[in-house]
């Protein structure tokens, strides 16, 4: 008869020519010869206890190989062929994509059922999308569907679609794998529609248009506790393209990915109804954005809030004019961004004109920076850091900045604490102010801020106010290095000394002035 192949490839009707020998049951010879050969001979598996079944419902028990349907050509659509090794698959929850490379001009058979598909490695196992605008996998099984070592691309960029989306026509999919997949020239590559639970790691992204990763639960918008981990994402070019997109799905753990030339890096973007909470964002290296790498925000014109949510330890660059390194932001309620922990992370700003910002924050409530190293490296006037009048009940300090001119590492215009903040290595005065007085007016007041380095005054605009000090209480070594601006115009003049900062300002125009001062 020869030799079998491997016991995972032996075909499901083998057709052997001439007799074949064996026993039947009591040990009596007989000729097996016959179409229900595989039917009679016996197979008993290695090791103690083993059961013995018959030749048929052994090789039925394997993963049916998609080699034994489709060519792997290159060149022969395959949709069909596939389709009916996917069909087969659902019956014993698995498939093995042998290496090839299969052409597909539609979608695939849906996946209705939990089903296990295993390639033969990334570089081997292909499935290539023959036009600009299908889907490869449909996923409407609520149970969970786990892709492992395989590729699909797109022959050229997609213009529509997505290689693999997740969306069960009722309930949602849960605790699916994505793993060790490679993704090129998708337009969506993972779409999660309805799923939570999911894991998604240790695959390349290459050159996705559109999102690479789309995450949204819309039958339970706040269903989700899944994890997108230690992924690489590269595109050549930067276009629209987003590397991690949420509106939904619950709490998100983003973890340990490289991203690298994107417009966005990661947007979570709180669709209309939602409140979802504990979103980490922690360990990821986004470079090369040119739009934000990092953005925090929702969508309008109904609430959708997230809350707690820790950005931590990212690498982050900007490679673009007036692009943000991160960037929190709510359509229009601060409270629709609640707890936001922005710490320990690196921003490297590459700005080459005015716009660019490392940290910014619009319409959010408690919002904590600190310990961040944030660097102008284009050269341009750059910020470090900008917080908006919405801005509430937050703090930052303990950041260092570098290489950003005098008054441009932290633009406040909130009643956010400011404190122990590094300027181009000089350490931002804190500690009590004492007096403040004028030259004969209305004392002006001094703004929320009496405790730190920064203040607020505002002046009536009696013409008598022409010399308004604020005097330290503590003395300091050398004379501080101080800057002042006006949101409301006038150029006022600054004069220091070890204790003093003396304003000079005369005019009928009621004004208000901010002032901050740096350590020598």
């Amino acid at each position: 008869m020869g030799s079998l192949p491997e016991p995972w490839r032996i075909p499901i009707s083998p057709t052997w020519a001439g007799t074949v020998k064996g026993s039947v049951a009591g040990g009596t010879p007989a000729d097996l010869t016959g179409a229900q050969t595989e039917s009679i001979l016996q197979f008993t598996q290695a090791g103690t206890g083993a059961n013995q079944r018959t030749l048929d419902s052994e090789v039925k028990l394997g993963c049916p190989h998609s080699k034994d349907w489709a060519t792997g050509n290159g060149s022969t659509d395959d949709t069909t062929a596939l389709g009916n090794w996917i069909t087969q698959s659902l019956t014993v929850g698995c498939g093995f994509l042998d290496a090839g490379n299969y052409k597909i001009s539609s979608v695939l058979t849906p996946i209705s059922n939990s089903l296990t598909i295993r390639g033969a490695g990334a570089n081997n196992s292909v499935i290539t999308l023959s036009n600009t605008t299908q889907n490869a996998f449909s996923v409407t099984s609520n149970a969970p569907v786990h892709f492992y070592e395989f590729s699909i691309t797109a022959t050229g960029p997609q213009t529509a679609g997505a290689c693999v989306i997740v969306s069960p026509s009722s309930g949602e999919n849960g605790q699916s794998h994505f793993e060790n997949l490679t993704f090129t020239n998708c337009w969506n590559a993972i779409d999660f529609e309805k799923a939570s639970g999911f894991f998604v790691g240790y695959n390349t992204f290459l050159n996705n248009v559109a999102q690479a990763i789309i995450v949204r639960n819309t039958n339970n918008a706040d269903s989700g506790d899944s994890v997108i981990s230690s992924n690489n994402f590269q595109n050549t070019s930067a276009g629209s393209s987003i590397g991690i997109y949420q509106e939904s799905s619950g709490g998100l753990k983003i973890v340990g990915n490289k991203i690298n030339v994107v417009n966005i890096g990661i947007e979570l973007n709180a669709a209309t109804g939602i409140s979802s909470s504990i979103l980490p964002i922690i360990g990821n290296s986004i470079e090369n954005c040119t739009a934000q790498c990092i953005l925090l925000t929702t969508q309008t014109p109904a609430a959708g809030q997230w809350r707690a949510v820790q950005i931590v330890g990212n690498e982050i660059m900007t490679n673009a004019a007036n692009a943000v390194g991160i960037k929190i932001t709510a359509a229009s309620t601060p409270t629709w961004l609640l707890d936001v922990e922005i710490v320990g992370n690196t921003l490297l700003i590459n700005e080459t004109g005015t716009g660019g910002v490392g940290i910014a924050t619009d319409n959010v409530t408690n919002v904590n920076i600190s310990n961040n190293a944030i660097e102008n490296i284009g050269g341009g006037a750059g910020t470090g850091i900008t917080i908006s009048s919405a801005t509430s009940i937050g703090s930052v300090r303990n950041n260092t900045f570098r290489s950003f001119t005098t008054g441009s590492d932290v633009t406040n215009a909130s009643t956010t604490t400011l404190a122990e903040d590094v300027v181009n290595g000089h350490i931002l005065l804190i500690g009590s102010f004492g007096t403040i007085t004028s030259g004969g007016g209305t004392s002006p007041a001094l703004g929320a801020n009496t405790n730190y380095q920064q203040g607020e005054i505002s002046t009536t605009g009696s013409t008598a106010s022409t010399n308004i000090a604020v005097t330290f209480t503590d003395t300091f070594q050398n004379a501080p290095r101080c800057n002042v601006s006006s949101p409301t115009g006038p150029t006022p003049t600054w004069t220091t000394s070890t204790a003093v900062l003396a304003l000079t300002y005369a005019s009928a125009t009621a004004a208000k002035f901010e002032w901050r001062c740096y350590g020598q």
